[in-house]
């Protein structure tokens, strides 16, 4: 293992019961998706609320397939640093 605990975490993507539907997908969590347990990665939610009137921002459904790739990487990753 890294000296970096959250990298060497599975990482989530934020979701109900712990974040309203604005926030849903828009947030990359470690170790655990409980928004009250998991560290904070990255947070798109301010992007989405910048992309709604600028056309050279992504769309919210464009920043939650990114967050999702994101996390699809780094879980891959992980499972196979960890050969699982």
């Amino acid at each position: 293992m890294s000296n970096d605990k959250y990298i060497d975490q599975q990482w989530y993507l934020s979701g109900p019961p712990w974040f309203p539907s604005s926030c849903v997908d828009l947030m990359i969590l470690a170790g655990s998706p409980d928004g009250n347990v998991g560290q904070v990665i990255a947070d798109q939610s301010l992007l989405a609320d910048i992309g709604q009137d600028n056309e050279h921002m992504p769309d919210v459904d464009q920043l939650r397939v990114t967050a999702k790739h994101i996390v699809d990487l780094h879980n891959t990753w992980l499972d196979q640093h960890n050969g699982r």
